[in-house]
């Protein structure tokens, strides 16, 4: 299982569905777009960009 996250001054932040859940993916590529996905979106500021971890 894989979720997208990115860390704003040290706190993490999980992309989320609907509901307001931590979306979570069963297959890293289904993560990988989601990441560039939203990456696209962003100001890229130093470390301010979606990753994906592994849960």
């Amino acid at each position: 299982m894989y979720r997208v996250v990115r860390y704003v001054d040290g706190i993490a932040e999980t992309s989320k569905d609907l509901h307001y859940k931590d979306k979570t993916f069963a297959n890293l590529a289904s993560a990988e777009i989601e990441a560039k996905k939203l990456n696209l979106d962003l100001i890229l500021l130093d470390n301010d960009v979606w990753r994906i971890e592994d849960l």
